[in-house]
């Protein structure tokens, strides 16, 4: 990650916000996407064919390039799609003795570098230019069936973490090659998609009707997402949250979203007294003044439950949603188990809940005047139980994760005078001592060191 200090190596860094081309080929099932095309383009793009692209929700507001999302191995909510993944791609490297190599493996016919280079330049692809006997994949399709995997000696494994190595080397490779261009496959939408808010009493009940009901069909039979929110998570959006879910309500999860996140950031950077926290603090104060995010009968639930489950059903003209829901009936019948259908009104709120946790946790850390800390990680496919945390320790301690994978987002508020640091460490322990792995999604060179392993690839 590039800093002005502390960085122990020369940085160069290179802008590629000219290189935004989105070339659909394949009659739309597959995009090639040069190095600066950004996620919501992508999206826009795909659902101009009638399609989806890989990401939905997360920092797509922000737009970040797709080449970030290969070298990240970002994931979040698509659990039917996996993180970004691709064996399809136009990247740098540099070998052993210290030149630059080209690795080619797009599947775009051209006769020497310059032709590639000018059909990729020129923004459009014929269907003449694409190889048709490049069998490479374009997403990871074996992962649905590896999250699904959760019993036996399978269940002892995490999904998907940062430091994997899976792959051609640009996949995680967070900035030891030069992603140049990438393909990536489009997704069908479905004919039809429900989302439920499940709630429960304990976390275990959680991750039973997890496995259960979520997982137990199969890849084919997965839902679009399963997210969850435990009640700490649910009371900082509440009580910090309130006007991002308003703001996102009236000018969507788009591009005017992002001017206001970057006025905010601007903001927080001038050299004025309480600069960093005043906007937190002014948004804390404000939040009373906002409706409540959730709608109505989804807020009775937060009351009654401790656990929650956002969960995004769809139908691909299989039956993949009535055998989910007999599914669900089933455990239901021998659980304590609260299900609410979301309607089409509601529907989007209870997206934009879950979308404001993270930015909600530090404006409830500024507005009560603690000290907080943000860790993400990946715990193996049949863990049951959260990691150990000093008791006493936490003022708040909100568990939101991407449940289907087990990738886990834990911000921790501390009580005034507890060793923030230390306690981290503690934490982080505790999830090695599982079989964990940290991190899952947020990257390596800022709070976290890269393995050995990682290090030498």
């Amino acid at each position: 990650m590039p800093r002005e200090t502390g960085v122990d190596r020369p940085t160069v860094v290179i802008n590629m916000l000219r290189l935004t081309h989105i070339m659909p080929i394949n009659h739309g099932e597959r995009m090639v996407c040069l190095a600066g095309a950004g996620i919501h383009s992508v999206l826009q793009k795909a659902a101009e064919l009638g399609r989806e692209s890989h990401s939905v929700l997360g920092s797509i507001f922000l737009n970040p390039t797709v080449a970030a999302g290969i070298a990240f191995g970002s994931g979040g909510t698509q659990l039917r799609k996996g993180p970004v993944y691709t064996e399809r791609l136009l990247y740098a490297r540099v070998d052993a003795n210290g030149k630059v190599q080209l690795v080619n493996s797009l599947g775009i016919n051209a006769g020497s570098e310059d032709e590639l280079f000018a059909k990729l330049e020129s923004g459009v692809l014929r269907e003449a230019d694409v190889d048709s006997k490049c069998a490479l994949a374009a997403s990871q399709i074996t992962y649905g069936a590896s999250v699904c995997a959760c019993h036996g000696s399978n269940g002892a494994e995490v999904s998907r973490f940062n430091a994997s190595t899976e792959g051609p080397d640009a996949n995680r490779s967070e900035g030891k090659v030069l992603i140049l261009a990438s393909v990536h496959d489009t997704f069908a939408k479905p004919a039809a998609a429900s989302t439920l808010w499940i709630s429960v009493d304990d976390f275990a009940t959680a991750q039973r009707l997890k496995r259960e009901v979520c997982l137990a069909g199969g890849a084919k039979d997965l839902p679009m997402s399963c997210e969850y929110m435990d009640r700490d998570s649910v009371t900082a959006v509440d009580e910090a949250g309130r006007v991002l879910c308003f703001l996102i309500s009236q000018v969507g999860i788009g591009s005017m979203l992002k001017w206001m996140w970057d006025v905010k950031i601007k903001f927080e950077g001038l050299p004025i007294p309480m600069a960093g926290i005043l906007a937190d603090k002014a948004l804390f104060h404000l939040n009373p003044l906002c409706p409540n995010a959730l709608p109505s009968p989804v807020r009775s639930l937060t009351d009654k439950h401790d656990h929650h489950l956002l969960v995004t059903v769809g139908e691909y003209g299989g039956g993949e949603e009535a055998r989910f829901r007999q599914r669900l009936a089933t455990f239901a019948k021998a659980n304590r188990v609260s299900v609410h259908q979301c309607t089409a009104d509601e529907t989007p709120w209870v997206s934009y809940f879950r979308f404001a946790a993270a930015p909600a946790f530090k404006t409830w850390c500024v507005g009560r005047g603690l000290e907080g800390v943000s860790v993400d990680y990946a715990l193996p496919k049949a863990e049951r139980e959260a990691p150990e945390l000093p008791e006493g320790s936490a003022a708040l301690r909100m568990r939101y994760s991407h449940f289907g994978c087990n990738v886990v987002h834990e911000d921790i508020a501390f009580q005034p005078g507890v060793d923030a640091h230390a306690s981290k460490m503690a934490l982080k322990h505790s999830v090695e001592d599982m079989g964990g792995k940290l991190p899952a999604e947020h990257g390596h060179g800022t709070e976290y060191v890269a393995p050995v392993s990682h290090l030498e690839t």
